[in-house]
């Protein structure tokens, strides 16, 4: 099982290995104005009543719009 899942086509998805941001290789995203690419990740574990931390780095050209979603159990937001 894939932890992590492209958005959109797989080509829009690729590992950089020329610049990882940690370890071996790092996500890279080629972003469209027409159509949602990126990653989502499923079968985390969250539980009701626990505080949860996450980060996300980016690094793109000026005035590129980046939208981060959580959602979990049933669509929620």
């Amino acid at each position: 099982m894939r932890h992590w899942l492209p958005i959109g086509a797989d080509e829009f998805v690729t590992m950089d290995a020329d610049r990882p941001y940690v370890g071996e290789h790092t996500p890279l995203v080629k972003l469209s104005s027409s159509e949602s690419h990126g990653i989502q990740q499923a079968g985390l574990a969250v539980r009701k009543g626990r505080s949860y931390t996450g980060r996300v780095v980016l690094a793109g050209a000026p005035g590129t719009t980046v939208k981060v979603t959580l959602i979990w159990g049933n669509g929620r937001r």
